[in-house]
């Protein structure tokens, strides 16, 4: 059995940085898809991007734990690799998807689709055709442009925040400060 990677400030504060940069091009990515119609695929990305953004919070999170050297790094693992993790371990990361409130309407057509609605439902949608009730459906069937917009919008209005703060409070410090101990 191979042994738990542990990380040091060093390491978290290039996986945040590459997070970040990550995020940001995928937004620009679902932009341009955007502007030219590829509802889908831009929705797709603008989802990617929140992950990417979910990661750079857990890695922020590890920075400041004073006790790094005897974190749980499993645990820190299963966060940071959101497809070995349960829904329980990312409420932390509701907060992003609380938007989803916004467009009850265009939910319901999804839920008439699928006989639920989540997130993992709505991605894989956006990139798979399916059979459902009675017909085949595609992406572009699922993902609408009011859906995708919203969500490119919700990643965009994100991704400033995170870099505000990343620049004004995180990429002038370092790191060590964040392990204040109480």
């Amino acid at each position: 059995m191979s042994q738990i990677k542990k990380l040091n400030l060093s390491q978290i504060d290039v996986g945040r940085k590459k997070a970040l940069m990550n995020a940001e091009g995928l937004v620009n990515d679902a932009r341009v898809l955007l502007q030219n119609n590829s509802y889908a695929r831009a929705f797709f990305l603008s989802q990617l991007s929140l992950e990417e953004m979910g990661k750079y919070i857990i890695l922020i999170s590890a920075a400041s734990n004073p006790d790094l050297h005897r974190m749980d790094w499993n645990h820190f693992w299963k966060l940071y690799k959101f497809h070995e993790s349960d829904d329980r371990n990312l409420e932390f990361l509701r907060f992003i998807f609380i938007e989803i409130e916004n467009l009850k309407d265009q939910m319901k057509y999804i839920t008439e689709l699928y006989g639920k609605n989540t997130q993992e439902i709505l991605r894989m949608s956006s990139l798979y055709s399916d059979f459902l009730k009675n017909g085949f459906y595609g992406p572009t069937d699922t993902i609408t442009s009011e859906l995708a917009v919203f969500w490119v919008s919700v990643a965009e209005r994100y991704l400033s925040s995170f870099r505000y703060f990343d620049e004004n409070f995180i990429g002038s410090v370092d790191l060590s400060k964040l392990q204040k101990k109480e």
